[in-house]
């Protein structure tokens, strides 16, 4: 049983996803935002939280805590995300409480994604990988899972791995669409998996010949996620110009849309945190992609 820890939880999407292949673990989850945690403490009651990733592996001297931290930019003139990210830092005196044999983790986009401005990974939100990275450095873990937007692949992605490959880590990546897993929407979404170099020279050494020298992720997705095709999934550009469409195909059957939630709509009347449950669902992986991706990762282990 591989240990995880989720940094920028969320509602515990990847976390789900890995469990679900029975080969996963969550011992850890770092995560800012109140509701957020809220619904990770309800699904996960005996995991131990963080609210801040700044502040996270904390040392011996910092008291445990479970309460969210903050996600907004404090005091930080002076420095840039990067450099911040990338300070020097010593692992913490009960670091071993911490470690686990996978991080993984979605970064913020909003500085990366398209609707944004396009600071990257210079941006205040976006900035956070480096933090992502300097936890990767204290911890060590065995795997790295690493989730954002698609956009990533010309906003940064080349910083990632540049780091990760710093840190020890060859890396694997790929572009999934929650519609490849049955979803009836695109979610595009860019997903990297970094194994340490000892692993990898471990594998070639035992005579691996995919060891180290691929770096795509997937392999006939849809094959493997034994879904169909992305015939059916949410178009807002078509359904636009054929109003009721959506509506028609689902009562009609035979496509692969999933039903609506009843009274669960962005104008819903009378649904509890209706907002906050919306942007959490907006923001968070769906978890049969991570499920998918979690049995590659076990998949590898048993070759290797």
């Amino acid at each position: 049983m591989l240990t995880v820890g989720s940094l920028f939880a969320g509602i515990g999407g990847l976390e789900l996803g890995l469990e679900r292949t029975g080969g996963f673990k969550t011992v850890w989850q770092v995560e800012c935002d109140e509701y957020a945690t809220q619904v990770l403490e309800r699904h996960w009651p005996g995991v131990r939280r963080w609210g801040d990733v700044r502040t996270f592996p904390p040392d011996a001297a910092s008291p445990r805590h479970e309460t969210p931290g903050t996600c907004s930019p404090s005091e930080r003139s002076g420095t840039t995300a990067r450099e911040r990210g990338q300070r020097e830092l010593e692992p913490c005196d009960d670091g071993s409480d911490w470690h686990v044999d996978l991080i993984c983790g979605g970064f913020p986009c909003q500085d990366i994604s398209y609707a944004g401005k396009g600071a990257g990974l210079d941006g205040e939100r976006s900035g956070l990988w480096y933090e992502f990275a300097r936890v990767v450095r204290i911890l060590e873990p065995r795997y790295v899972l690493v989730e954002n937007v698609s956009a990533l692949l010309t906003r940064g992605l080349d910083a990632v791995l540049g780091t990760l490959a710093s840190l020890g880590y060859d890396a694997w990546w790929d572009c999934l669409q929650a519609a490849n897993f049955g979803a009836p929407h695109i979610r595009d979404r860019v997903f990297v998996i970094a194994s340490t170099n000892a692993d990898i020279e471990r594998r070639k050494a035992i005579g691996h010949a995919d060891a180290g020298d691929g770096k795509t992720l997937r392999q006939e997705t849809v094959k493997h996620s034994g879904v169909g095709s992305q015939a059916d999934v949410a178009d807002a550009a078509r359904d636009k110009q054929q109003p009721g469409a959506a509506g028609r195909r689902v009562s009609e059957g035979g496509c692969s849309w999933w039903s609506t939630e009843p009274d669960v709509g962005r104008v819903a009347d009378g649904v509890p945190a209706r907002v906050d449950r919306l942007r959490c669902l907006g923001n968070a992986v769906v978890p049969q992609v991570a499920e998918w991706i979690g049995n590659r990762i076990l998949e590898a282990m048993e070759h290797g």
